[in-house]
C-alpha cells in the first residue's frame, strides 16, 4: 500500500492567540460598544482569564461560583468529569460585578433578560463576536483561540505544563506540549547540564577521567591477583616451569649438584 507523503508539506499547528495586549485591549474595548449580544465584553474576559470551553463559560450558573474560596466548580466537562477553577482578580471583580446586577430567581449567569428567551443563558455569539473583531482588526481568529491564548500567557509567563493541563481540565500533557515552546525557560535546564561551571571540568572530561581511573584501578587489582597466585604456586612447590627453557633449568640443575652440602654464605664488599 502507497502511502501519500502530501502530509509532510501540510503547515505545522500552531494555535491562534493574543500575543499582545494592545490587541486584546482592543477586543474587549470594542465588545463592550456591541449591543447585539449581552454580556459579550465579561464572556471575553472570563474565557481569557479561566480558559473554559465555550459550553461551560456560556451555561454557567451561580452555584458554580464560589466566591469565599474563590473557585469555580464545574460539575461535568466536554470530558464528562468535574473541574475546579481558580479565580484571579480579574475573574472575580467582573463576576461581582455581574451578580449585583443579576436577575432574580435565575440560575444562570448569562441570561437573556426579557423576550421570549428571558431567564435562558445567552449562546449565540457568533455574529457579534465576529464584528469585535472586526472592529479590533483582529483576523483568523475564533472563539476557542480564546482558550488558547489562556493556555499561551500562563505558559509564557513561567507556569508549568503540569500546571497549565490542570487548568485546562486535560489529564495529560499530550494536549498542552503544542504550548511548550512558549515557555522561556523550556528544555534550557536540560541543555544548561552540558556547560562546564567555571573552574570545574566538563560532565565529558569528568565521565572520561572516571573511566580513566576504573581501567587503572582494574588493572591494578589484575596485577595483585596475579602476583598473589604466583606466590601461592611457590610457597605449596607447584610452580610451573613449563614457560622455562630447557637448557636452564639443566645448568640449573647442575648448578645446585656441585654443592652437596648445600650453597655457601657469599659475603659482599
Amino acid at each position: 500500500m502507497r502511502i501519500s507523503s502530501n502530509w509532510l508539506n501540510a503547515p505545522f499547528f500552531w494555535p491562534r492567540l493574543i500575543r499582545a495586549e494592545e490587541e486584546y485591549t482592543r477586543l474587549v474595548k470594542a465588545a463592550k460598544t456591541i449591543d447585539a449580544s449581552p454580556f459579550l465584553e465579561e464572556k471575553i474576559i472570563l474565557s481569557v482569564h479561566t480558559g473554559l470551553r465555550r459550553g461551560s463559560l456560556f451555561h454557567l450558573r451561580w452555584d458554580h461560583v464560589d466566591f469565599l474560596n474563590r473557585v469555580l466548580r464545574i460539575p461535568r466537562t466536554k470530558s464528562g468529569r468535574p473541574h475546579a477553577m481558580p479565580l484571579n482578580g480579574t475573574v472575580l471583580t467582573t463576576l461581582q460585578a455581574l451578580h449585583t446586577q443579576r436577575l432574580a430567581d435565575c440560575p444562570f449567569v448569562f441570561a437573556h433578560a426579557s423576550g421570549r428567551m428571558a431567564g435562558r443563558p445567552v449562546q449565540d455569539v457568533k455574529n457579534a463576536f465576529h464584528t469585535a473583531l472586526e472592529l479590533a482588526e483582529i483576523t483568523d481568529f475564533t472563539w476557542h483561540d480564546l482558550r488558547h491564548t489562556f493556555a499561551s500567557w500562563l505558559i509564557m509567563k513561567g507556569a508549568s505544563l503540569r500546571s497549565v493541563a490542570e487548568l485546562l481540565g486535560h489529564r495529560g500533557l499530550r494536549m498542552v506540549m503544542r504550548y511548550a515552546h512558549l515557555s522561556p525557560a523550556y528544555l534550557s535546564a536540560e541543555v544548561s547540564l552540558l556547560d562546564a561551571p567555571e573552574g570545574r571540568p566538563s560532565p565529558t572530561d569528568v565521565q572520561g577521567g572516571e573511566r580513566a581511573r576504573k581501567g587503572q584501578r582494574a588493572r591494578a587489582v589484575e596485577r595483585r591477583e596475579r602476583k598473589a597466585s604466583n606466590c601461592s604456586q611457590i610457597v605449596h612447590g607447584r610452580q610451573s616451569f613449563s614457560h622455562t627453557r630447557p637448557d636452564a633449568l639443566r645448568s640449573s640443575r647442575e648448578f645446585l649438584e656441585s654443592y652437596p652440602n648445600g650453597l655457601p654464605l657469599f659475603r659482599y664488599g
